[in-house]
């Protein structure tokens, strides 16, 4: 009983240490990174996200379909012909 205890206890101790020298390791990487890391230059011509939709209005055309089932088919490992989408 005596031998299990110090050696659980043993085993416990190590792991604890090992994860406190990671965590100090971490800490001193994310330091210098901090320390060392270029400057970002900021500019006031940053990229705009476009608020366009994916699809139009009257509904995706041929070519947005035919990628769409493509891409289904690709995943499913079914042929293109063998389903059809239903866009509402």
């Amino acid at each position: 009983m005596q031998e299990g205890l110090t050696i659980t206890l043993f085993g416990m101790g190590v792991v604890f240490t090992v994860l406190a020298i990671i965590w100090l390791f971490t800490l001193l990487l994310s330091k210098l990174d901090l320390k060392f890391a270029p400057a970002v230059a900021t500019s006031s011509t940053a990229p705009v996200a476009s608020s366009s939709p994916v699809f139009s209005k009257s509904g995706p055309t041929d070519e947005e379909l035919a990628a769409a089932k493509a891409a289904i088919a690709a995943q499913t490992g079914t042929s293109p012909d063998q389903f059809d989408l239903i866009v509402k």
